[in-house]
């Protein structure tokens, strides 16, 4: 295949240049051919070369300075691939910053991948340049420089002090998946929610409604809430997208966050159209104290849902709501027994009921165990 590069086509060396990149055991016997395929007139064989050479050049030193040399000419063609071969042997210097941060816009995917993996090595040597030329493209707000300078900045900012205020005060320039970006980014950087907090608000006013999904995934990632963020956390549960009621429902759920202030907005998740949802509220329903005055009703309809997930968190709920209303609970629980058709869930009901201090003709099975499958995403171990 050596052969192959000498040939008088151009479309021939360069397919064996790439080919060649896929054998490391021959490259003592490649390189040097490879490295005469740098001088080519045709700049699709020399990009084919740089990357091959990239993958093959490692340790040897004829090969990093002929990359180099190529890096470091501005009028060269090749010079953000090269740089970008550089950073994949571990060769990059920080005086190929500049043209890594123009490679990481390539579309190309090897060449912007390696050109943010050689950023990020840099970033220890060079945190300032880098985190200042990141920030400069987000505001510039440029894509695809915008998006992979987010991605950096994310990274770098985990070791490095980050000005997250000015990384904040980009949003408006950004759209899009970029916005949404920066959002997670702020959040990320911003343990002490310095920045956070107001872009959160500012991200849930925005016309496109996706941004709520973001804004309730910063919400999950919080620890105490703001009256505000707990305020946009209920709102969620009443939000026209249905991911967003369910990240909400999730938040409120699982980490019962604000559950008795939701407890009119659960009762209407109840009868929610997005069958993911419907089981979470009505299991949430039966946990809220002092319970609605509507429960009963409310769970004694769940226990003929079309959803098996949601008769299944009805029976959970009944057997929690039990301490206010105990014989009421049984009642509602041992009329399920009867029409219940699903057999595990059938099963099910006996262990609420053997709980409850009722024995039934079924032998019960562990109501957690059971609980976990008919109800995904709530854990039934707690009362």
């Amino acid at each position: 295949m050596v052969h192959a590069l000498k040939d008088v086509d151009p479309h021939v060396r360069k397919n064996a240049a790439e080919s060649l990149s896929h054998y490391p055991l021959g490259a003592h016997e490649s390189v040097p051919p490879l490295l005469e395929l740098l001088y080519d007139t045709h700049d699709e064989v020399r990009s084919a070369a740089i990357v091959s050479l990239a993958k093959l050049g490692r340790g040897s030193k004829d090969v990093e300075i002929a990359l180099r040399n190529i890096a470091d000419d501005p009028q060269d063609a090749e010079t953000l691939r090269a740089a970008a071969a550089l950073a994949h042997l571990g060769k990059a210097e920080e005086s190929v910053i500049p043209q890594l941060f123009a490679a990481m816009s390539v579309d190309d995917p090897w060449v912007s991948d390696v050109a943010m993996k050689g950023l990020i090595s840099l970033s220890a040597k060079a945190p300032d340049q880098i985190t200042e030329r990141s920030l400069a493209a987000v505001t510039e707000a440029k894509a695809p420089a915008a998006t992979n300078s987010l991605k950096l900045l994310r990274l770098v900012g985990r070791k490095h002090p980050m000005p997250v205020e000015r990384l904040a005060a980009a949003y408006d320039n950004l759209s899009g998946e970029d916005r949404k970006l920066l959002v997670e980014t702020v959040i990320a950087l911003d343990p002490q929610r310095k920045q956070s907090h107001a872009l959160i608000l500012k991200a849930n006013e925005d016309p496109d409604p996706s941004m709520k999904i973001v804004v309730m995934a910063a919400l999950a990632q919080m620890g105490d809430m703001t009256p505000e963020e707990k305020r946009l956390l209920l709102d969620g549960l009443s939000d026209p997208n249905a991911e967003v009621r369910l990240a909400a429902l999730k938040i409120v759920t699982e980490r019962r966050i604000a559950l008795n202030d939701a407890s009119e907005r659960l009762t209407a998740l109840t009868d929610d159209p997005d069958p993911r949802i419907r089981p979470l509220a009505v299991a949430a329903l039966g946990s809220l104290t002092p319970p609605p005055v509507n429960t009963l009703s409310v769970l004694s309809a769940s226990l003929h849902d079309k959803s098996k997930d949601v008769r299944g968190a009805a029976v959970l709920s009944l057997r929690n709501f039990a301490k206010h209303k105990p014989q009421e609970s049984i009642d509602l629980l041992t009329s399920a027994l009867k029409t219940e058709e699903d057999v595990r869930l059938k099963e099910y009901i006996a262990e609420a009921l053997y709980g409850l201090g009722i024995k039934t003709h079924i032998t019960p099975v562990s109501a957690a165990q059971k609980g976990k499958e008919l109800v995904p995403g709530w854990d039934l171990t707690r009362d």
